[in-house]
């Protein structure tokens, strides 16, 4: 393992084929995290150990984007997101809806379930946010996440997210509605909403000239 040079792009996978954690070096040492995965030997995410055994500092990631809120997706997030102060967060425009701030300020706190769910990381996350006075940021559409510019070196980089379109937001509102428990009910543990309207797809672009 080796830290990549300044062009190169690099792009790896941890995960067990399903619930992955992607990290990539977009290029002249900044990186970005999409998702997380914990490693199931030492209960910490996988990128993080990854960082730490290449000698990299934490500073240098730029943004951690949660694709989505399903456990497998976002198992770890909450920590990553702590040991990155340089980094946004960015999360489903879909989520930013008063349906999903009701799930999950029912979900939020510690329950009896046996594992963490995908809303408690979020709220973990957010409620993290809120003490140190940030506030994640929200991915739709053709919208730009990220972009560096730097004219002397003839280089260019930019990270947009392609979805949620505003129909798939609009789909996302009921099915997200539909796991509020009524008034009194017990918490269960939450199903994956499938088809996942609210997933963000990202596109990337690197121009060396």
């Amino acid at each position: 393992m080796k830290i990549p040079t300044i062009e190169q792009i690099e792009i790896l996978f941890f995960g067990p084929g399903y619930g992955e954690s992607i990290l990539i070096h977009i290029g002249y040492g900044d990186w970005i995290i999409v998702d997380s995965c914990i490693n199931p030997q030492t209960k910490k995410p996988a990128v993080l150990e990854y960082l730490e055994q290449i000698g990299l500092s934490f500073d240098c990631i730029k943004l951690i984007i949660a694709t989505h809120w399903h456990d497998d997706h976002i198992r770890g997030l909450y920590e990553i997101v702590k040991t990155c102060p340089n980094a946004d967060f960015f999360l489903s425009q879909a989520v930013r809806q008063s349906e999903f701030i009701k799930l999950m300020s029912y979900y939020g706190f510690e329950t009896t379930i046996n594992s963490k769910s995908g809303i408690q990381e979020l709220y973990n996350i957010i409620s993290f946010l809120q003490s140190v006075k940030k506030k994640p940021k929200f991915a739709c559409q053709d919208r730009i996440l990220w972009e560096k510019k730097n004219t002397n070196k003839n280089y260019s980089c930019e990270i947009r997210s392609l979805s949620p379109s505003d129909a798939a937001i609009l789909l996302s509102h009921s099915e997200i509605a539909k796991l509020i428990p009524k008034l009194n009910a017990p918490k269960r543990r939450l199903p994956s909403i499938t088809p996942n309207h609210a997933s963000v797809v990202l596109w990337y672009a690197l121009i060396i000239i």
